[in-house]
């Protein structure tokens, strides 16, 4: 709780985006695919109070290193683009009717 609560939440929501961020992006800009992420990520914390203390979920420590790994790792990968040409070369090419 309190203002060490809302920075712990400001860094996991902004390492979240990193990798909702690529996924939108390597999936031609489908919004589908990162809502099904996000809720699977949703999902999995909800059953993670059946393995682990109580504790330990409450925080988001834990997924903040997660996902701030995760996300270091796909910069480092995609050269700090998150494969934003993959996108765009999607966009731009034409579609078949």
């Amino acid at each position: 709780g309190g203002i060490s609560g809302i920075i712990l939440f400001t860094l996991t929501a902004l390492t979240f985006t990193f990798v909702i961020t690529w996924v939108f992006n390597n999936t031609r800009a489908s919004i589908l695919i990162a809502i099904l992420v996000h809720a699977s990520i949703d999902t999995f914390s909800e059953t993670l109070g059946a393995i682990f203390p109580a504790k330990a979920v409450a925080s988001a420590f834990p997924m903040m290193i997660g996902f701030g790994v995760l996300a270091v790792v796909l910069i480092v990968l995609t050269r700090g683009r998150l494969n934003y040409e993959r996108l765009t070369e999607a966009q731009s090419a034409p579609r078949v009717r």
